[in-house]
């Protein structure tokens, strides 16, 4: 398989994958979504340490890159982040304006944030009349610039009013 920065045009569609429940209507575990999709995920070792890329994922190759070098919580933040962008129906083009990058950046960290939130809240018995959003963002090694959007997801998620 060669993997190529063409920006081709991805045949996933969003609204298949998004359906894809387990049995207690919770979103799938992401080794479970991976499997299914039959996304390849491949680690890689940066030779330069400081290298701005963690993951990237190629739609054309139905490949996931993943910085092989971070903390197993972080990769799996990454390949969240990286199942954002496929579920989302973003395709990488080089031409893209910074605007739209910006926009699929944006929902790809929502779906990673929210995958973590549903995580996290199955850890309760009831639902929680609070939670501690620094918490969570440490407990998950989520950065703090998404405190905001954490936010937002739980209260989508628990129904609160803002």
């Amino acid at each position: 398989m060669i993997v190529t920065e063409r920006c081709l045009k991805s045949f996933y569609t969003p609204i298949l994958i998004t359906n894809l429940r387990n049995k207690r209507g919770n979103a799938m575990e992401y080794n479970a979504l991976i499997k299914e999709l039959g996304v390849e995920v491949i680690l890689f070792y940066p030779t330069n340490p400081e290298s701005q890329t963690d993951g990237i994922y190629f739609p054309d190759d139905n490949i996931i890159f993943v910085n092989g070098m971070l903390a197993e919580i972080e990769r799996e933040n990454i390949i969240l982040h990286e199942l954002g962008h496929l579920i989302s129906g973003h395709y990488r083009y080089d031409c893209q304006p910074d605007m739209i990058h910006v926009g699929e950046e944006n929902q790809a960290d929502r779906y990673m944030v929210k995958s973590r939130a549903e995580q996290y809240l199955e850890s309760f018995d009831d639902q929680p009349d609070y939670i501690d959003i620094h918490g969570f963002l440490t407990l998950f090694h989520i950065k703090p610039s998404l405190y905001d959007m954490a936010d937002s997801v739980f209260r989508q998620l628990l129904n609160y009013s803002n």
